[in-house]
């Protein structure tokens, strides 16, 4: 305990090694130009879903920063760069935009969304409060009516072990937690669930999801968006995870099974090499 690098002998502790594979890291990299990785998806978030979620929570487990946490898990899974956003934040370069759970969406947040070119996919009560914490006088989603032609008529939350079935372009899969029961007039019914009432609405390049669902629906979803948008998709292990920082390449894995990259012949590794061990890295780049 407290050892730090050096034990109170001067012997190098644990933490020794690990520090000098980072140095030696640094070192192997100080000449490669790292620019920061360049995201085609953004991930809006605030503080005031928190807020409201705290304030008003409408059920165990349905918090803004988890619903959010979820969206980021399912897109970094499908190995995709992600920048997470503010509502003031210029949306203009991406190409799909992630609103998970924002109980109150600015007029500025949704002239943003409007005005840029990207697929908008807001989730589960979004729009269902006011600045002024109030429900919106023409109901949930509020704002996003002048978009979205539909209304939450109610919504039931559902306890951390109840789940139901969920229909997506014929597969199955669960809603959990939170459940919208919207009225929808001229939007079209991308999934359904309880009785065939829908669940995923779409018009245009916007998007409302009305339940808390699984990973791996999510997965699906977000898959099906950015395949819309040709961005390139590589599903992953759970426990791994990649980036890429100009022409170098960053895995992780934070498993305790081992993972085999799939790299280019004569690929120049600076850490690691392509059979990534249980909490290993690996960092290359492809000549």
């Amino acid at each position: 305990m407290h050892a730090g690098l050096l034990r109170p002998d001067r012997s190098h502790s644990d933490a020794w090694a690990e520090v000098e594979a980072v140095v030696r890291v640094i070192k192997a990299l100080e000449n490669e130009p790292l620019p920061k990785p360049w995201a085609q998806v953004a991930l809006v978030t605030d503080v005031s879903a928190q807020w409201v979620s705290e304030i008003e929570q409408q059920g165990q487990g349905v918090e803004a920063p988890q619903v959010t946490f979820q969206f980021y898990r399912a897109l970094r899974r499908l190995n995709v760069a992600v920048d997470i956003v503010s509502p003031s934040a210029d949306l203009s370069h991406y190409a799909l935009v992630i609103v998970a759970s924002m109980p109150i969406v600015s007029a500025a947040l949704l002239k943003a969304c409007e005005q840029s070119d990207a697929i908008v996919l807001f989730g589960p009560r979004c729009g269902a409060k006011t600045e002024e914490f109030q429900i919106p006088p023409n109901r949930a989603p509020g704002v996003l009516q002048s978009w979205l032609d539909l209304q939450v008529n109610s919504v039931e939350t559902l306890r951390p072990d109840v789940a139901e079935p969920f229909e997506y372009k014929g597969e199955i899969f669960q809603s959990r937690l939170w459940c919208e029961d919207l009225s929808v007039a001229t939007a079209t019914i991308e999934a359904v669930y309880q009785e065939n009432r829908p669940a995923l609405v779409r018009n245009g390049r916007c998007l409302y999801l009305a339940t808390v669902t699984d990973d791996a629906f999510l997965r699906r979803l977000l898959g099906d968006l950015l395949k819309e948008r040709e961005i390139v998709t590589n599903e992953l292990p759970e426990d791994v995870r990649m980036m890429r920082r100009g022409s170098v390449n960053f895995a992780f894995n934070y498993g305790t099974a081992s993972y085999t990259l799939d790299v280019a012949p004569g690929a120049h590794f600076f850490a690691g090499s392509a059979e990534l061990p249980p909490r290993g890295f690996a960092i290359w780049r492809n000549e």
